[in-house]
């Protein structure tokens, strides 16, 4: 069953961040207007059922008004639609904050705090807009931890702090930290590997949650984080989901541009198909999952053979990451036994 539906709006985007998955964004790898069908395309969205739209780039505020004209059209036809996207805010304006609170946007503005500069190239919008942030009726941030930024709580700290300054709870700054992947265009400096600060912190975060959890404590900063994780893995020990990449573009995912090419993924923009095709299909086979390597390795129920566009050359980054989650995974799921 399709449970969420990714849009790709464009391929540009107006930033070059250091460790974009998308890499050096060469364009024109997408439809582009005069090709689109959006009838169509919304046609093929499900209906009559709670779905995720997410609108996708590039940088997708570069398509701000086909945004909105897609949105309006979905919701017409499906009013249990709600919509997401990822931005850098660097567009934002006043009136394109109304409009997205109008249709109740979940918005995931990438920041990645102390360090934003060095790693996008442009100043972050908590300094030079930061009404325009506030404003956002879903507003959230997503920082991507690497080699140079991979402290948690510094990175905690960084927002809470912000929330402090310009008169918010910590808790309406709330930052989802995305470990750095690689799908063949990554500096491979920003990788994080065989790294025992990294590894000290992440054991300090599972201790800390262990503690909080048995306090009965569920709005931690280290339980948020790893929520989906452990339901993830829990969820996949019982037999209640079966294994597939973390990600989470798989069998249940839609990804498509405006003109009905599919992708299998929304940062590799290879097609593999058309929503035109007869019984088209979404997801793709993973590269990795039959290998032997992952069938023998414990952490194939967490990762799910891994990240299908990462080349096997960079397979050595996410394993090491996903090794490490899983063991303290386990763990905490076998303190807190007794006490969930």
């Amino acid at each position: 069953m399709i449970g969420r539906c990714v849009l790709l709006l464009t391929d540009k985007c107006n930033a070059s961040c250091k460790y974009c998955l998308q890499g050096s964004h060469e364009y024109d790898r997408i439809a582009k207007r005069a090709d689109y069908d959006i009838d169509k395309v919304v046609s093929s969205i499900p209906k009559n059922t709670e779905i995720e739209i997410q609108f996708f780039g590039g940088e997708p505020l570069l398509e701000f008004h086909t945004m909105i004209e897609v949105a309006y059209k979905i919701k017409s036809m499906n009013p249990k639609a709600f919509f997401r996207t990822i931005t850098n805010g660097i567009l934002l304006t006043k009136d394109k904050v109304n409009k997205i609170n109008e249709l109740d946007f979940g918005v995931l503005i990438s920041h990645d705090g102390k360090h934003h500069k060095s790693l996008r190239g442009y100043d972050d919008i908590l300094t030079t807009n930061p009404e325009l942030f506030v404003g956002l009726k879903n507003r959230s941030f997503a920082t991507t931890a690497t080699a140079f930024n991979y402290d948690f709580y510094e990175i905690w700290d960084y927002f809470s702090n912000e929330a402090i300054r310009l008169g918010f709870n910590p808790s309406e700054f709330p930052c989802k930290i995305n470990i750095i992947e690689d799908c063949g265009s990554t500096d491979k400096s920003l990788m994080i590997y065989n790294n025992s600060g990294f590894e000290a912190m992440l054991e300090q975060v599972f201790c800390n949650m262990t503690k909080e959890i048995k306090s009965g404590n569920f709005d931690c900063a280290e339980f948020i984080q790893n929520a989906s994780l452990l339901e993830t893995l829990y969820s996949r020990i019982s037999g209640k989901q079966k294994i597939s990449p973390m990600c989470g573009y798989d069998f249940t995912t839609l990804t498509l541009d405006l003109a009905g090419n599919l992708y299998h993924c929304p940062n590799v923009f290879s097609k593999t198909g058309s929503i035109n095709t007869r019984g088209f299909k979404t997801g793709e086979f993973n590269p990795y999952i039959h290998t032997l390597a992952c069938q023998n390795c414990e952490a194939l129920l967490l990762c799910g053979g891994g990240c299908t566009a990462s080349p096997s050359s960079s397979k050595h980054y996410d394993c090491y990451i996903k090794k490490l989650q899983y063991k303290l995974l386990i763990k905490f799921l076998n303190d807190c036994s007794g006490g969930i």
